[in-house]
C-alpha cells in the first residue's frame, strides 16, 4: 500500500508543479505590454545599437534603475519583445540583452544575458513591416538594468529597436 501512496503523492507534486507553470504562462500571456525607446515611455525615438568589426559593439543602456516600474505597484518585469525599425545594412545581426544590478561587465561575467538573431528585411523582427521578435528572458526585479549590444560582420553597422516589457505584481 505504501508504494501506491508514494505514487499518488508524487503525482500530486507533479500536478502542483504543472499548475504553477500554467499560472506563470497564463500571467505572462495576459499581462499588459509597454513599449520603450530612447527616453523611456511615450517616445517614438528608437534605441540605436552599433556593431563592432565582426564582433559585439559597445553596450547601450536601455533601462536604468529608475525606469521601472512603469505601472505603480509592480515588483517584477521581463523584456518580452523587440521591434526593429531600421538597419544600416542588409545583413544578419546578433542582438544580446544583458541584465543586472551592478555593471555591464559584472552582468556579463555572471552570464546574465539572452541573445537573438535578426535578419534585415525578415518578416519577423525585421524592419520591413514584420512583427516584433520574441526575447527569452527571466522575470527580473524592478530596477534591474538592461543593456543591449549587437554583432554584425561589418564595423559600425546599426540596428534601431524599441523594447517591449511586461510588468508583474509578484
Amino acid at each position: 500500500m505504501s508504494g501506491i501512496c508514494t505514487g499518488v503523492e508524487q503525482l500530486q507534486r507533479d500536478i502542483d508543479t504543472i499548475l504553477v507553470e500554467v499560472l506563470e504562462i497564463e500571467g505572462h500571456l495576459h499581462t499588459l505590454e509597454r513599449w520603450l525607446g530612447l527616453g523611456a515611455l511615450d517616445t517614438l525615438t528608437p534605441y540605436v545599437i552599433t556593431s563592432g568589426n565582426n564582433a559585439y559593439g559597445t553596450e547601450v543602456l536601455l533601462l536604468d534603475v529608475g525606469d521601472t516600474p512603469i505601472q505603480a505597484g509592480k515588483v517584477k518585469f521581463d523584456p518580452h519583445r523587440i521591434k526593429v525599425v531600421d538597419f544600416s545594412d542588409n545583413d544578419i545581426y546578433k542582438i544580446q540583452l544583458t541584465y543586472g544590478a551592478g555593471t555591464f561587465v559584472d552582468a556579463m561575467s555572471a552570464g546574465q544575458y539572452s541573445e537573438l538573431m535578426i535578419i534585415a528585411g525578415a518578416s519577423v523582427g525585421g524592419a520591413s513591416g514584420g512583427g516584433p521578435a520574441e526575447i527569452k528572458m527571466i522575470q527580473l526585479p524592478i530596477g534591474t538594468k538592461i543593456w543591449a549590444r549587437c554583432w554584425n560582420s561589418h564595423n559600425a553597422d546599426t540596428v534601431s529597436i524599441f523594447l517591449g516589457i511586461h510588468e508583474y505584481d509578484v
